[in-house]
């Protein structure tokens, strides 16, 4: 008999950084469930009707990696919408899944941001140097 996985901690336990961005977190992922239709974005597979609830998914992570400021990490473009199979797949290492997900973020990001003529020349890269780059770029135009 395999051992439970143990799901993150309740809210209230995680603390005053996590109160702060509950209301923001809240309407992102309204939306972006809304632009999934009840679906996982990965693998099209139909939650809505499984009678499950799609989890939210930060593609790159919620502000933790360097050159990739949380504000964004919390953008409707960055988080995805995936079945719960998805999610712990990503979490357990599936490298392909991970970057499948962080090509799709990358794709809206540009769309979102008007940086698409930019990413032909950035594809060679690692989808995270990829985002770093993106960033830049947006910080440049400020």
């Amino acid at each position: 008999m395999p051992l439970p996985r143990y799901r993150s901690r309740t809210l209230r336990q995680l603390g005053a950084v996590t109160e702060r961005k509950r209301p923001v977190r809240r309407l992102t992922y309204a939306a972006v469930a809304k632009r999934a239709k009840g679906c996982c974005e990965l693998c099209d597979f139909d939650v809505e009707h499984a009678g499950l609830r799609p989890d939210p998914h930060h593609a790159f992570g919620r502000g933790t990696l360097p050159g990739i400021p949380a504000s964004l990490c919390e953008s409707r473009e960055l988080v995805l919408s995936v079945c719960r199979e998805c999610h712990d797949r990503i979490h357990d290492g599936d490298q392909a899944l991970a970057n499948e997900a962080r090509g799709m973020a990358i794709l809206r990001f540009c769309a979102h941001h008007g940086l698409a003529e930019r990413l032909d020349a950035l594809l060679p890269l690692d989808p995270v140097d990829i985002m770093r780059e993106l960033v830049r770029i947006l910080e440049t135009r400020a």
